[in-house]
């Protein structure tokens, strides 16, 4: 019983270090997508 409990907790800070990773990625590529937009943007208004 108490093994489960460790392996739990366990496979919880793993997922959790593994879901801030995602949503660290995938905000950094949204900026840098929405900055790619911008100088897009930039170029074609001059």
């Amino acid at each position: 019983m108490h093994q489960i409990i460790k392996i739990d907790i366990l496979n919880t800070k793993v997922l959790a270090k593994f879901f801030k990773e995602i949503i660290y990625y995938s905000t950094n590529a949204a900026y840098q997508n929405s900055k790619r937009y911008d100088s897009i943007q930039e170029r074609l208004s001059n």
